[in-house]
């Protein structure tokens, strides 16, 4: 007598849920009509119980398929009018299952990696990482496991959010049923994560040129996290002075902790080192090897690094001849009421880079602060 597992492919062999059990044998001398009782002792059982009567066929054999076996190890064996009974034939049934593990919290521009191992141990077999939103849980981002059942998913979801996400893992078996794993909690975080580097070429390639007072190698690129003006994380990039990164950091400490929105952090290069269409895009930048912007005889204090310009739009410069920079800022060119971005004297953000040693050139650039 011998056990197969019907409707079961690959991996999926002997798992609970999937496919049926099926009994084989053969009763000599081989004639058809012969009764045979099917016994079953379940796991755990002290006993056999009878679960199926069938009768061999011309050929002497028999056969009988029912649900899949309990699971654990289940024994099965053919028994005779006599008595007469086959050696048992055990098979073992495993749960199918599949598990998570994930960080407990991290900054939410770092894309949480849910890690876990699905049953039955074997490659191949399409997992999922699921999120709970309003609706329910939505996949957010479909693999497979590799030798042994494990698995590594990137769950992008919540990215820039400030929270906790409820993850689980998922398998979905042959059949259609659905094994989850218990539910995980992840706290997006709130963190500035500045990452200060020496500056190359490439991260500054339209605002430095042959010439310049100072070049990469006497700059620091930051890069950090900052409030949106839409309430979420962004990832800026600030190109400064050596010296002055470590009162820039303090200064932006405290305007990310007082959630102080900057509209866009980057090198003034992305519009090609034009200060006019970067202050039109409200753009926050620090170094940039130019002329003042409405003085041509004048190198601004840019071209050192030593000077930063904050959300340009909400902070409007006054040029010499009076015009006030850029033309969207123009409904900022009166100081009050407050809105969201502006820097005024009582803003923490400016109290923190004042006390810093920064000089803001207030009354006709308020964007502006040199160190």
């Amino acid at each position: 007598m011998s056990l197969r597992c019907t409707g079961c492919t690959g991996p999926w062999q002997w798992v609970a849920g999937v496919g049926q059990t099926t009994v084989v044998g053969t009763v000599l001398p081989l004639r058809a009509g012969t009764p045979v009782a099917i016994e079953r002792k379940a796991p755990g059982a002290a006993a056999y119980v009878r679960v199926a009567q069938v009768s061999t066929g011309s050929a002497g054999t028999f056969a009988w398929t029912g649900p899949m076996s309990p699971v654990g190890a289940t024994s099965y064996r053919a028994v005779l009018a006599d008595r007469t009974s086959s050696a048992p034939v055990a098979v073992t049934v495993t749960p199918a299952s599949v598990t998570a593990a994930a960080p407990t919290a991290l900054d939410t521009l770092v894309d949480p990696t849910v890690t876990g191992v699905a049953t039955p141990r074997a490659a191949g077999l399409p997992v999922r990482a699921e999120v709970l939103t309003p609706v329910g849980w939505r996949p957010a981002r479909v693999g497979t496991t590799g030798p042994g059942g494990g698995f590594a998913l990137p769950v992008a979801y919540g990215h820039g959010a400030v929270g906790v996400i409820t993850v689980r893992t998922a398998l979905t078996l042959p059949t259609g049923a659905v094994v989850a794993s218990p539910s995980r909690g992840i706290t997006r975080l709130a963190v500035l994560s500045p990452v200060v580097r020496q500056t190359v070429a490439a991260d500054v390639p339209r605002t430095y040129r042959a010439g310049c007072p100072v070049g990469p190698a006497s700059l620091r690129t930051i890069d950090m996290n900052h409030w949106g003006f839409d309430g979420r994380i962004h990832r800026g990039r600030l190109v400064v002075r050596t010296a002055n990164v470590g009162p820039i950091l303090t200064s932006f400490q405290t305007a990310f902790s007082g959630r102080f929105p900057i509209r866009e952090m980057r090198d003034a290069s992305v519009y090609g080192g034009d200060d006019v269409v970067s202050m039109e895009h409200d753009n926050t930048n620090g170094f940039n090897c130019r002329r003042v912007t409405g003085n041509p005889y004048r190198l601004s204090p840019h071209s050192y690094g030593t000077s930063v310009d904050i959300n340009t739009v909400e902070n409007p410069y006054r040029i010499p001849s009076g015009v006030w920079l850029p033309k969207n800022g123009q409904a900022y060119v009166r100081r009050t009421p407050y809105r969201p971005g502006m820097l005024t004297p009582s803003t923490p953000f400016t109290k923190a880079l004042i006390g810093q040693g920064f000089t803001w050139l207030s009354g006709f650039d308020w964007q502006h602060f040199q160190r």
